[in-house]
């Protein structure tokens, strides 16, 4: 957004529109935006083994955007769960999603999982 603002306001100096025009374009331009997708999303993963904190990682959502490319053909299947990756693209697509996708606990061997986008 920030380019596009520098070319409206480069176009308002060289005299090509007038400020009137360089403001209403300013504000269609804010208006066509969504802030909300350009806030920092994470993915945390958690797991815990009898108590104990096993995993706690937290990854930027444009990092694994990135890693779904190489990781298409593959889906995740854990405690009756199975998450294809157009699933898993559905909801990171989506920029008003934040909560718990997955949130698991076996009581079998006392493990907790929990992926969530904060």
């Amino acid at each position: 957004m920030r380019e596009e603002r520098y070319r409206i306001l480069k176009m308002i100096e060289e005299g090509k529109i007038s400020s009137e025009d360089g403001e209403e374009l300013l504000k269609k331009l804010e208006e066509n935006y969504d802030f909300k997708s350009s806030e920092k999303r994470l993915l945390r993963i958690y797991i815990e083994e009898e108590g104990v904190n096993r995993v706690n990682i937290t990854i930027p959502l444009s990092f694994l955007k990135w890693g779904l490319k190489f990781a298409n053909k593959y889906s995740v299947q854990y405690g009756g769960v199975d998450l294809s990756p157009e699933e898993i693209e559905k909801i990171l697509n989506d920029p008003d999603f934040r909560g718990k996708i997955v949130d698991i606990q076996s009581d079998e061997d006392s493990t907790r999982v929990i992926v969530e986008i904060i």
